[in-house]
């Protein structure tokens, strides 16, 4: 009996390597015509797109736009709108249409993308000019552009940052540039609660803002820590909130209690809590556009007498990250002032 062959036989070698040449070259013709359609994508970006002159976000939650218009129809025929979309969601703001003494067309306006309407979520979006004329049938013909915007550039050394948060939900917008065309990126607000005032009486210190991002309480009270700087000691009061609006008192007499231990200012930090207190978030002023907040950020001082009689000399103050800080020292007896009347003001 013969030795059976126990290797491949030749044909079923060649069978094998046609079969590895035929899916090589199937996965290089799918990657020719997607770099071809890609290509015809991109050409076709560059032949429709439109240069903005300006495009910038204003107030911080606000997009203004100039953009000279396209020689498409006549002025008299022609709609413009600014254009925010993403996927199959889109945004449109109506811009103005004029035409220059020399002819040129160009379109201009503000979009306001917090105007209780609009809601546009985060993430990446892409800016374009939307333009509706009358075609040659009787429909309306409507073609997007997309807007070509230059290098956006960082202002250094100024005054302000260029991307200021909305004073209005703490979310952020930004122009950028993704290879030469315009894009808007939407950022969450940071969990923040916003003092919007400090009020100081004699007998009293009030603190009141609105929290951002944190879970708002159609009514009721949030935990503040508040708590002694660089030392032991530490208090928790009572938030009112109502709309997303808090307001605390300070804990004068604890915090009198501390200062008569010690002859040095003490310094009182504060944090608020979520529903239930799991979380807490830092108190102070952080919507504001300067560079150096601590700059701008007043403060205020006084003197102050605590439920139970002692006198304080206090004030506050906006730390350089914009966190609000109370300090107090206790008048001693020989720099003590009258204790103020209840006909005083408050």
């Amino acid at each position: 009996m013969g030795e059976s062959n126990k290797g491949a036989s030749p044909t079923g070698a060649w069978r094998m390597r046609e079969l590895a040449v035929g899916r090589f070259l199937v996965r290089r013709g799918h990657r020719l015509r997607a770099a071809l359609k890609k290509r015809r994508r991109q050409k076709a970006v560059s032949e429709t797109r439109v240069n903005a002159d300006y495009l910038e976000i204003l107030d911080g939650r606000t997009l203004n736009v100039l953009v000279k218009m396209p020689t498409v129809t006549g002025p008299e025929e022609l709609s413009a709108a600014l254009s925010v979309a993403r996927g199959s969601e889109e945004h449109r703001f109506p811009l103005d249409v004029e035409t220059q003494p020399n002819g040129e067309v160009w379109a201009s306006g503000l979009a306001p993308l917090e105007d209780g309407i609009t809601e546009i979520s985060e993430g990446l979006w892409e800016i374009g000019l939307t333009l509706t004329g009358q075609s040659a049938t009787p429909d309306t013909a409507t073609r997007r552009h997309p807007l070509a915007v230059p290098e956006v550039r960082a202002l250094a050394g100024g005054p302000t940052q260029p991307f200021a948060a909305s004073k209005t939900t703490g979310r952020s917008y930004a122009v950028e540039n993704s290879k030469g065309l315009g894009m808007l990126r939407v950022r969450a607000a940071r969990p923040w609660a916003e003092v919007t005032s400090v009020r100081m009486g004699f007998t009293e210190v009030e603190v009141v803002g609105r929290l951002l991002a944190v879970n708002r309480l159609g009514s009721g009270t949030l935990p503040v820590a508040v708590a002694r700087r660089n030392g032991e000691g530490a208090e928790t009061v009572l938030a009112e909130v109502a709309d997303g609006v808090f307001r605390y008192t300070l804990p004068l007499d604890a915090m009198a209690e501390h200062a008569q231990a010690s002859d040095q200012e003490q310094i009182w930090d504060f944090r608020i809590g979520e529903q239930e207190g799991h979380t807490f978030v830092r108190v102070g002023q952080l919507l504001i556009d300067a560079v150096r907040p601590r700059a701008i950020l007043t403060g205020g001082q006084q003197l102050i007498v605590s439920p139970s009689g002692k006198q304080l000399r206090a004030r506050y103050y906006y730390t350089p990250a914009g966190s609000l800080a109370f300090a107090c020292s206790l008048m001693r007896p020989a720099h003590q002032v009258p204790v103020a009347s209840a006909g005083d003001p408050q």
